[in-house]
């Protein structure tokens, strides 16, 4: 993941400061409602206008897929009334329609924070599930996200330089679905011939092409082999 800290650089009040909190136990995801932005504007806007300790967001995902760290995750601040404590906040800048990028990184954020914190996939949730919420945020059905946060509890998302088991599964599977690894074969070990072969495939399958196989591309080879 691309992730930038930003904990040091964003604006704060100059006399109120957020609580911290024990380990998070819920994930919610929002959007800006703007057409751009980031983690310096939002803070300003919080700050300034709204008179908060700080930007509300934990993280920032941009409209390229970075990822801005904004605070620790048990930092309480303000996002989801009535739910703060232990809540991480995700916002995705935009109003509704987001890239490939954000996307991507948004899955593999919430992956990433829900392993670390054994965070289950029914408590990562959009603004609007939690009760008492009026409000459209964050903009999307987020079901699909738990969709896929579910697959990757059972494949783990693989990419360059990862080795084991797991990678030797996803060759495997490559070669079962028709595609060619001609000089290692299934060696466990993800370089550049299983990169290529990778991203051959998302191109054959009409899928996002990055080289990545997170749940879409787990999806499809799995429904593919399923049907060899």
């Amino acid at each position: 993941m691309n992730i930038i800290d930003r904990r040091r650089k964003l604006s704060k009040h100059w006399t109120k400061q957020y609580r911290r909190g024990g380990p998070p136990d819920k994930i919610t995801i929002h959007h800006s409602a703007t057409a751009s932005g980031s983690a310096e504007s939002f803070a300003g806007y919080h700050v300034h206008s709204l008179g908060w300790p700080g930007i509300g967001y934990h993280f920032v995902i941009g409209r390229n897929g970075t990822i801005e760290k904004c605070w620790d995750e048990n930092v309480i601040s303000f996002h989801t009334a009535g739910f703060n404590s232990g809540n991480i906040g995700i916002c995705l800048t935009g109003n509704g329609s987001f890239s490939s990028r954000q996307l991507n990184s948004l899955v593999e954020l919430t992956d990433h924070l829900k392993k670390k914190y054994a965070i289950p996939v029914s408590r990562i949730k959009g603004h609007r599930e939690w009760s008492g919420q009026r409000t459209e945020c964050p903009g999307m059905e987020t079901e699909w996200v738990r969709d896929k946060l579910r697959l990757l509890g059972t494949e783990p998302l693989l990419k360059s330089g990862m080795k084991g088991p797991a990678v030797r599964k996803l060759q495997k599977k490559l070669e079962s679905a028709g595609m060619l690894l001609k000089r290692y074969g299934a060696d466990g070990v993800f370089g550049k011939e299983t990169r290529q072969t990778v991203i051959d495939y998302q191109r054959k399958r009409g899928l996002i092409v990055d080289g990545i196989v997170g749940p879409e591309t787990w999806r499809a080879l799995l429904n593919d082999t399923e049907k060899g």
